[in-house]
């Protein structure tokens, strides 16, 4: 930065009195400061510059600008100067800028542009822009079962646009027995953003400033235990409470989900774009890219779905060598089943599946409960007892992906077994060699992701898809999709049809099917052929599919466009019996208009 220029004929600057001023003090300093400056050989301190006559450091910095302030600046040029003016006067942008910055009274939580700290404009941008679920703020809500699995702490987020006054629920989980609220995120009276949770009484922790400004927000609460929760809005953190107070001591069994009503009825009116429920908390940074519409890797996040172990914990059917009911084993050790009751060994309950191997050899016990590529979390306790013998270990599919299990006393407690993995095959299983015995309880295993991420692209008129890739979806009620593309495309996920259903309003209007995959899940072929039609009994659709016991079926399809006006209902039916078949059916949507 220059100490001065020279003397200038520009009129902001040319009042009478400071042009002689300004070129008198500039063939007195400026070859001396040049010198300070280094622009010669020799060094001259400022002391030494400041003491000719008698100009003082600060009459040299206000002349110059290093330091001087707006005001002052303006009282030695006479004028009411902007930044660009001041710019011009012997200042670079950057210095201006910083100098305007000054006097400005900043939010705290916002940068100069008005923007949240650290917030990814453009990605919250994109989401907003595209697809989202309307709600109408009087009985549209989305609904689906979730598990918190590990209680505190758990988060619960929401990407939302609204001009509501009133009270209502962005997020909510409730007690799934009697379906009312206990923890929420929701606008409070006059569009402040507010949680809390509910017991006897309900305790809240609610914002101070309003968020109903029909701009885009996220909100998104941390429950990091009975006492200590913290509410972010756009990524900063707007209020918190340690207090103690009265919540309720375990979140597991508030398995429901809720999007934009709870129970008493609070219903949203406005628009949801991303909603996720994560059963963990979150770091600074998380909080920041999730405040920003970031979806979560499915692999990272925590448990979503529900056990897939057949009887792994109230064990039925071990006796001898036969091995418990819905399990397999082989291996050429002899083997004998045992049921113990463990009352009183910490991690296990009072009946407990013993594998006692004598002799050479091994013995697997397996069940297959995994897909090939998918990530899951499988939970056991367990203790493995005279094992020193050979290696015990526990199987995610190939025998090369597993874990030894360490070997315990008889006196010890269980040990709780926790891992996530991807599976490379169909079958977890305990391996007990050589003289071993082990003793297993409370097996589970769940797919794993996020609880619940439903994400923008997975909008549709019944169902909002998650985003973990385990075909995870929120039951959509009411609430209707806006912005999606003409050639959007909508996947409807119907589990577990095992008679004649009816699929109601299950093609939107204005959108043609693409395809039907139907899965056979219990073992039993659709003797006479599935149907699908457009009325009872019609097949216009699906003529006479032949479905094969544990056969996956793309189905040959007739007509495939009904209405452009009217959502048109499905009928499921098999042409003579069911022969206790069960099917999942898979149903894909493009819109045309």
């Amino acid at each position: 930065m220059a100490l001065m220029s020279k003397p200038t004929d520009d009129p902001k600057v040319s009042r009478w009195w400071w042009r002689p001023l300004r070129t008198w003090v500039y063939g007195l300093v400026d070859p001396l400061w040049a010198a300070f400056r280094g622009e010669n050989s020799d060094d001259i301190a400022l002391s030494n510059v400041t003491s000719i006559n008698g100009v003082s450091s600060t009459e040299l910095t206000v002349l110059d600008g290093l330091t001087a302030t707006t005001a002052e600046l303006n009282l030695l040029a006479g004028l009411t100067a902007t930044s660009a003016e001041l710019n011009k006067a012997d200042r670079s942008a950057s210095d201006g800028l910083a100098e305007a910055s000054r006097n400005l009274v900043l939010d705290a939580n916002r940068d100069l542009l008005g923007k949240r700290f650290d917030i990814n404009q453009s990605l919250l941008e994109a989401i907003a822009g595209g697809p989202s679920l309307w709600f109408n703020g009087t009985d549209d809500y989305v609904e689906r079962d979730v598990q918190v699995v590990s209680g505190y702490p758990f988060v619960l987020l929401a990407v939302f646009r609204t001009d509501t006054t009133v009270t209502n629920i962005l997020v909510s989980l409730m007690d799934k027995s009697v379906h009312n609220i206990q923890f929420y995120l929701r606008i409070a009276s006059f569009g402040t953003v507010e949680i809390g949770a509910r017991n006897t009484t309900n305790q809240s922790v609610t914002s101070t400033e309003t968020y109903n400004d029909g701009k885009t927000h996220t909100a998104l609460a941390i429950f990091r235990s009975a006492t200590d929760r913290e509410l972010f809005v756009d990524g900063a953190s707007v209020a918190s409470d340690t207090a103690s107070v009265i919540y309720p001591s375990s979140v597991d069994r508030y398995s429901v989900g809720r999007f934009g009503d709870a129970s008493p009825d609070q219903y949203f009116k406005g628009e949801i774009f991303l909603a996720q429920v994560f059963d963990r908390g979150l770091t600074a940074d998380e909080v920041k890219a999730y405040s920003s519409g970031a979806l979560p890797d499915y692999s990272e996040i925590g448990a979503a779905d529900t056990d897939l172990v057949a009887n792994g914990d109230d064990w039925t059917g071990a006796t001898g060598s036969t091995p418990p009911n819905s399990w397999s084993d082989s291996g050429s050790a002899s083997v004998t089943y045992i049921l113990r009751d463990n009352t009183g060994v910490a991690n296990m309950d009072d009946k407990v599946l013993e594998i006692d191997v004598s002799g050479s050899g091994s013995k697997t016990l397996s069940q297959g409960v995994f897909q090939t590529g998918k990530r899951y979390r499988v939970t056991f306790a367990y203790r493995n007892l005279d094992g020193s013998g050979g290696a015990t270990k526990v199987t995610f599919g190939s025998p090369a992906n597993s874990a030894t299990l360490q070997n315990t006393t008889i006196a010890g407690d269980g040990i709780v077994f926790t891992q996530d993995v991807l599976a490379d095959g169909p079958d977890l299983a305990f391996e007990v060699t050589t003289d071993g015995a082990l003793q297993i309880d409370d097996v589970q295993v769940v797919q794993i992701g996020c609880v619940l991420a439903l994400r923008p692209g997975g909008i549709g008129h019944l169902q909002w898809q998650d985003a973990g890739g385990n075909e995870l979806h929120g039951t959509v009620t009411g609430a209707q999709p806006g912005r999606l593309p003409i050639d959007h495309v909508e996947r409807y996920i119907r589990k577990g049809i095992t008679a004649d259903t009816t699929l109601t309003a299950v093609v939107p209007a204005g959108y043609r099917i693409r395809s039907i995959i139907v899965e056979e899940t219990a073992g039993n072929a659709i003797t006479g052929g599935l149907k699908i039609g457009t009325s009872a009994g019609g097949a216009q659709v699906v003529n006479a599919q032949a479905v094969g016991a544990s056969a996956l079926v793309d189905c040959a399809l007739g007509a495939r466009l009904f209405s452009l006006t009217t959502a048109q209902t499905l009928y499921v039916e098999d042409v003579t019996a069911w022969n206790s078949a069960s099917i999942d059916l898979y149903l894909e949507m493009e819109r045309i208009k």
